[in-house]
């Protein structure tokens, strides 16, 4: 099957095919939240193989595609297709039934590879270099490290210029997810890119705020101190007529969460 998706990635339909696996990803995420008797009757392992076997099927077409820029465009889909897959595999266990497809002793080491490969279709060799010197890869899969690897990531995108706007809108509504990976990954990203001003470009400053005071009583620990962290860094990505009044207002809802956190 790997020499089929090469075979496929190199032809002229290695674009369609690249668009279509990120759909399949895409549609993978959102249905990973299946009732309980769903996922008795298709089972475990197997509702755990679909995003496996869409992704090595990606990362063997993205590795022989010719069209870089379409890797690019595709960015802001495969970024959150991934990072979602990491999230929620976050703690799991490897199913027997999938081993033969993992090489790595992490559930999530699959996908973290995948965006590290993705990424390097996108980013210049000194922001993937910096990524790896500051072990951004293993803290992604790593349960404890996860918010430090999702900081780092952000930070590296937002210097490389690669936030987009739909990229954005596909991870707010995580910040209100009932599972509290997803939850932790966005509120780990939001908080990093609170320290530019291009939150409040896309006119995000306000509602994130909101948000973020309502993380900080999130009932995870680490996923409050994000919120803490996400709030601490509003004022740099301000505008200056709003950052007296933010930091020194006692009666901001934003510094009694942060307060109360």
């Amino acid at each position: 099957m790997v020499e089929v998706w090469r075979s496929l990635g190199r032809s002229v339909l290695g674009c369609q095919i690249l668009v279509c696996l990120t759909e399949k990803l895409r549609a993978a995420g959102k249905s990973s939240h299946r009732s309980e008797c769903c996922t008795r009757e298709l089972g475990s392992s197997q509702a755990a193989l679909e995003p496996r076997t869409i992704t090595h099927a990606l990362c063997e077409v993205v590795s022989v595609l010719q069209r870089k820029t379409l890797v690019q465009r595709l960015l802001p889909y495969l970024l959150p297709g991934l990072l979602r897959q990491v999230s929620e595999t976050l703690g799991e266990e490897l199913a027997p039934s999938v081993g033969d497809l993992e090489s790595a002793d992490m559930p999530g080491s699959l996908f973290v590879a995948a965006l590290e490969l993705v990424l390097a279709r996108c980013l210049d060799n000194r922001w993937l270099r910096l990524l790896r010197e500051q072990g951004a890869w293993a803290s992604l899969a790593e349960p404890r490290a996860h918010s430090t690897g999702v900081c780092l990531l952000a930070s590296v995108l937002l210097r490389a210029e690669l936030v987009p706007q739909r990229l954005l809108q596909s991870l707010f509504p995580w910040l209100d997810s009932p599972s509290a990976n997803l939850r932790l990954t966005a509120t780990a990203c939001f908080a990093e890119l609170m320290k530019d001003k291009l939150v409040q470009e896309r006119k995000l400053l306000k509602p994130l705020l909101e948000a973020l005071g309502e993380r900080a009583r999130d009932p995870v620990s680490t996923v409050r101190q994000m919120a803490v962290r996400g709030l601490g860094n509003a004022p740099s990505g301000a505008p200056a007529k709003v950052r007296r009044p933010f930091l020194g207002s006692e009666r901001s809802p934003e510094w009694r969460a942060a307060r109360g956190a």
